[in-house]
């Protein structure tokens, strides 16, 4: 496949995800379910809101780095990004639906900077993993394979992992330190 048409496909998978997700938010808004995929929880500290969404994206970037050492990545991958979707749009139908222009408001500040990076990760990752799936595939039918060292491979999902961290800390920043500066600010005394 190539990388044009992969990143295309990446993209509407979880799109399609996110609209499932909100669309199924809005119409059951009391499923026990979303208290488990809701993604942003939104921690009123600078500590709860870094750990929440470090722990979130690390355990989609093992997921992804796990993938990419077996022969189903692609399909998998297209299901991981999908479920990743569906908590996004779970967490933009629970802002929806609390009021429309508010809820679009706070999707705007709390939800879509953050989810728009983070997808791109995972696009990355799911890049990856689908790369490596190959090559092993190639491997395995003994097929003339360009090999790459296994530690490449890690040397991709480390970085991965601390672009999810720094993106953590700059979320953590936002929740715990700007937001409620700007609303003591803004608040009448």
């Amino acid at each position: 496949m190539r990388p044009k048409t992969m990143w295309i496909l990446f993209a509407a998978v979880l799109t399609a995800g996110v609209a499932a997700g909100s669309a199924l938010r809005i119409i059951f808004p009391g499923h026990p379910v979303w208290e488990l995929l809701l993604s942003f929880n939104i921690g009123s500290s600078f500590g709860d809101a870094f750990r929440r969404f470090a722990l979130f994206g690390t355990c989609w970037l093992i997921l992804f780095a796990v993938l990419g050492v077996t022969l189903l990545a692609a399909p998998v991958a297209i299901c991981l990004l999908f479920a990743y979707g569906v908590t996004v749009g779970a967490s933009l139908g629970a802002l929806y639906s609390a009021g429309f222009l508010m809820g679009f408001g706070k999707a705007v500040c709390f939800v879509m900077p953050y989810a728009g990076i983070m997808a791109i990760l995972l696009f990355v990752a799911a890049r990856e993993a689908v790369r490596s799936s190959m090559r092993l595939d190639g491997l395995v039918r003994g097929r003339e394979v360009a090999s790459e060292p296994f530690r490449m491979y890690c040397l991709r999902f480390t970085v991965l992992e601390l672009a999810v961290l720094l993106l953590a800390v700059l979320h953590g920043f936002w929740i715990g330190v700007i937001l409620p500066a700007a609303a003591r600010l803004l608040t009448p005394e």
